[in-house]
C-alpha cells in the first residue's frame, strides 16, 4: 500500500482550508502561505493544484476571491469596493483577475 499523499488529497486539503478558513480574504495571502498552512512543500502543492484544478495556486486564490466578490456584489456592495472586501490588494489586481476569467 502506497502511503504517499496523492494530488487529490492535497487538493482536498486546499479546498477545506480555502472554504472553511477563508484565508484568501487576507490581501497578503499567497501560495507560500498555503504551503505553510498545509505543511506541504510549495512545489508539490503547486503541482497538485495544476493536476487537479488546472490552475496555479495564484489563480486558485484569485478564483476564490472572485467568487467571494460576486457574492458581495449580489448582496449590494458597490463594484468599486469589491476589491477591498474580497482580498485583493488593489483595484488593479481585482480587475486583472476578472480579465483572466472573462478573456
Amino acid at each position: 500500500m502506497n502511503s504517499a499523499i496523492t494530488d487529490f488529497q492535497r487538493a482536498e486539503s486546499l479546498v477545506k482550508l480555502m472554504e472553511k478558513g477563508m484565508v484568501y480574504l487576507n490581501p497578503g495571502f499567497g501560495p507560500r502561505d498555503l504551503s505553510v498552512l498545509t505543511g506541504v512543500p510549495l512545489r508539490h502543492l503547486e503541482n497538485s493544484s495544476v493536476n487537479v484544478f488546472g490552475l496555479s495556486l495564484s489563480r486558485l486564490i484569485e478564483m476564490y476571491r472572485i467568487q467571494y466578490s460576486r457574492n458581495l456584489l449580489i448582496s449590494g456592495v458597490s463594484f468599486k469596493n469589491l476589491n477591498r472586501y474580497s482580498g485583493f490588494g488593489s483595484f488593479y489586481s481585482f480587475k486583472r483577475a476578472l480579465e483572466h476569467i472573462v478573456y
